[in-house]
């Protein structure tokens, strides 16, 4: 009795075994030319995924421009004489660059598929009224404006540059996601 336990036990091992030999098999490539194409293909894929993503995202980022160029004219505050900062378009700021002149103008390099940007863009889009008046915060599409990368040396999404009025660097960092951290590091 007990040696037919042990056979028993030993052939449900077996199988087992057996099993997930076969499962692993499956998912491991015979041959480094069908990982390659396998690999491709995944690769494929997930760039079409993510251009289509991107695509629908960028739509909906343009729209919030669109939305920002009308409401880009700094608005009085309820309580005092003091007017709220600025949340604008690269185009928006290079169609008038002089009106930014004295303000402190921060370049706002993102790009629709960065998770971190969206939290930062939907903070600063809650949190127009909190824009200090001398302030500038300027939309930069990351994946758009290779020129403006290679000028700045921005490598990554997310990355803030602050620039006087001629377009000098002044400043770099990444990844404030409220205009207080945008205050504290901008100079």
């Amino acid at each position: 009795m007990q040696r037919d336990k042990s056979r028993l036990l030993l052939v449900f091992t077996l199988a087992l075994t057996a099993l997930l030999l076969a499962s692993c098999a499956s998912t491991i490539p015979v041959d480094s030319e069908s990982t390659q194409l396998e690999s491709q293909a995944n690769s494929e894929s997930m760039e079409k995924e993510e251009g289509s993503i991107a695509q629908d995202e960028e739509s909906t980022q343009e729209e919030k421009m669109s939305a920002d160029e009308n409401s880009s004219k700094p608005a009085a505050s309820e309580d005092s004489d003091q007017t709220v900062g600025f949340y604008i378009p690269l185009a928006t700021y290079e169609a008038d660059k002089s009106k930014y002149a004295k303000n402190r103008i921060i370049l706002f390099f993102n790009a629709s598929w960065c998770s971190t940007c969206k939290v930062a863009r939907d903070n600063f889009e809650a949190s127009k009224a909190e824009i200090p008046g001398d302030m500038t915060i300027v939309i930069v599409d990351y994946d758009n404006s290779e020129t403006l990368r290679a000028k700045y040396g921005v490598t990554l999404q997310h990355t803030f540059v602050q620039v006087d009025a001629n377009g000098q660097q002044l400043a770099k960092w990444s990844g404030s996601k409220t205009i207080s951290e945008l205050e504290d590091q901008a100079i």
